[in-house]
């Protein structure tokens, strides 16, 4: 279908009946997802804040679409991906299951496509762009691979980019896709894994009850869905203005420039304080705060792994992450995407590429 994704506000979805299984260990961000779907219809709903509880619940209950985060303590999203396309039992095995995420690194979406997500959604989560996503896995359903090296939705066809009819939100909303093989190639052994043996693979569709029931009679439609999940959002509204501001003032007390023995202090602090305004940052629409801090916790990552703070570079992050909280909105889009660039930049020649970093 040419259509697969796109949104038209008078399409219906009836996701009413469907069970959705929500994982993201910050409680902030598992409300706003819970706000979001249940804007969209869904009543059947179970929120996670530890991959632990997640798989307690998907080991006794039918789930049809699971949304986890990537990075929790812990297990993370990528071990319960793992666990439920290898062990647990169906129909659970081969439910939908999408991605979210704050680090949109390379590392990070091979790793989501190679433990089965169907897509990989960077954060912060908004209704229209978790909607376009629900469409295009409900109307396409696509096959599912069973061989020793993976097990998961097919990975080889066209990267088409954001669904069609749409223009995608971000630049770095990766799709979890593979290339179309140009060969016969699907006649021959499924592809490895890297470092893995070429394996005989099993193809096969998947009746999961997202297709069975997304497109009943009845439901809401697009345009009255994404009405009622924003009116539902309004309530975060307040809470998440408050994260921000206090995020903010607790990076500028503990790592700012005046900050004393700041030497000392954790790296991992400091990635989660940035990794909250990423998810709260979906009230500042325009204001590009969510990449700032996603900047921010790229240097971080970076500075851990070379157990040493580049301070400099953490000023100027910093700095620019301030700036933005207070007049992001009124700065034009070219002056904003500039002092991205520049933080990327810096963080490549003093500290390292974001991209080199495992998963």
């Amino acid at each position: 279908m040419s259509n697969l994704g796109a949104l038209i506000s008078g399409d219906r979805i009836n996701l009413d009946r469907l069970s959705f299984l929500l994982i993201d260990d910050n409680m902030q961000a598992l409300d706003i997802l819970g706000q979001v779907v249940s804007g969209f219809g869904v009543r059947g709903m179970h929120k996670c804040q530890t991959v632990r509880e997640a798989k307690e619940i998907a080991a006794r209950q039918e789930i049809d679409f699971v949304i986890t985060d990537v990075r929790m303590p812990g297990e993370d999203g990528f071990a319960f991906m793992k666990w439920l396309r290898l062990v647990a039992t169906e129909p659970n095995r081969h439910a939908p299951a999408v991605m979210v995420t704050g680090d949109t690194s390379s590392a990070v979406v091979r790793q989501a496509r190679d433990c089965g997500a169907h897509f990989i959604i960077a954060k912060p989560i908004t209704p229209k762009v978790l909607l376009q996503r629900i469409f295009w896995i409900a109307r396409e359903n696509r096959l599912f691979i069973d061989c020793e090296s993976y097990k998961g939705p097919d990975r080889r066809f066209k990267r088409l980019g954001p669904p069609p009819g749409t223009t995608g939100r971000r630049a770095d909303d990766r799709s979890v896709k593979r290339p179309e093989p140009k060969s016969r190639r699907d006649q021959r052994p499924y592809e490895a894994l890297e470092g893995q043996p070429m394996s005989e693979a099993r193809k096969f569709k998947v009746d999961t009850r997202l297709s069975r029931h997304a497109f009943r009679p009845g439901g809401v439609t697009v345009a009255e869905a994404l009405r009622r999940a924003d009116a539902a959002l309004e309530v975060m509204r307040g809470p998440c203005m408050e994260t921000i501001d206090s995020s903010l003032a607790e990076i500028e007390s503990r790592y700012g420039a005046g900050a004393g023995g700041r030497d000392a202090e954790p790296f991992a602090d400091l990635y989660t304080l940035s990794a909250q305004i990423i998810d709260a940052s979906i009230f500042l629409p325009g204001a590009d705060l969510d990449k700032a801090a996603r900047a921010l916790c790229q240097l971080t990552a970076l500075c851990e792994a070379q157990s040493a703070w580049d301070w400099l570079a953490v000023d100027l992050h910093i700095n620019a992450l301030k700036m933005l909280r207070s007049s992001g909105t009124d700065l034009s889009e070219a002056e904003r995407l500039d002092m991205i660039n520049g933080l990327n930049q810096v963080t490549r020649k003093r500290v390292g590429d974001p991209d080199s970093l495992p998963a």
